[in-house]
């Protein structure tokens, strides 16, 4: 999935030589709100999108709206240089998502070995996101917790997937690293990974909201 269209890009030469942040952050830094959507990039011009897995896929005030299929192969990724965010102090992610009430998704976290040009070292770390309201709402979510150790100081990527309701409209928008520390407590329990072709066998941290908070 992610992994294959950002090793694609090492291999391209798309790599960016320097981080997304070298220096300690002073301000959020916005990744995707889709002004840039028809150019097939982010807001820091690298690709995003689903690589044809959706059934309907289009951008509209400051989010993407899709429809998954439901043989559980849809995602959304978003790519972009690699972000030193443990260094350079961002401390959470934050973006909008509207899903049926009752929803849940996957929220794919991917990393690398460090950030030099020539790192090949890949690793994907899963939260998951529960108990969408049916509307749309601001998750707020520190950067702690996610499965599988990943390497906070080279975040490259991230990837929306396994999401429990197709054939129904989703949204999400506005995605963004939170510069400064980001109150979160503990995940609430633990649920096993679900079986899918794009994924190994493997926990996911639960994440519940907690009104428009993840906590």
């Amino acid at each position: 999935m992610l992994d294959r269209r950002l090793l694609a890009g090492l291999a391209g030469g798309l790599w960016a030589a320097t981080t997304a942040s070298a220096a300690t952050c002073t301000s959020d830094l916005l990744i995707d709100n889709f002004v840039k959507w028809t150019s097939g990039t982010n807001n820091l011009d690298w690709q995003n999108g689903d690589d044809g897995s959706m059934t309907s896929i289009a951008a509209s005030a400051g989010q993407v709206v899709f429809v998954p299929k439901a043989d559980g192969s849809s995602y959304f990724y978003e790519s972009f240089p690699c972000v030193t965010a443990q260094t350079s102090g961002y401390g959470g992610l934050q973006f909008t998502i509207q899903g049926p009430a009752g929803a849940s998704v996957s929220l794919e976290l991917q990393t690398a070995t460090n950030c030099n040009p020539d790192t090949t070292g890949m690793k994907s770390s899963y939260n998951i996101i529960t108990d969408l309201t049916g509307r749309r709402q601001t998750v707020t979510m520190p950067l702690v917790g996610f499965d599988n150790d990943p390497n906070y100081d080279a975040i490259v990527g991230l990837a929306w997937s396994v999401f429990s309701q197709a054939n129904t409209q989703w949204t999400i928008g506005n995605i963004t690293l939170l510069c400064g520390s980001v109150a979160g407590g503990q995940p609430t329990s633990v649920a096993p990974a679900p079986t899918t072709a794009s994924m190994s066998t493997r926990l996911f941290r639960v994440w519940r909201f907690d009104g428009m908070k993840m906590g």
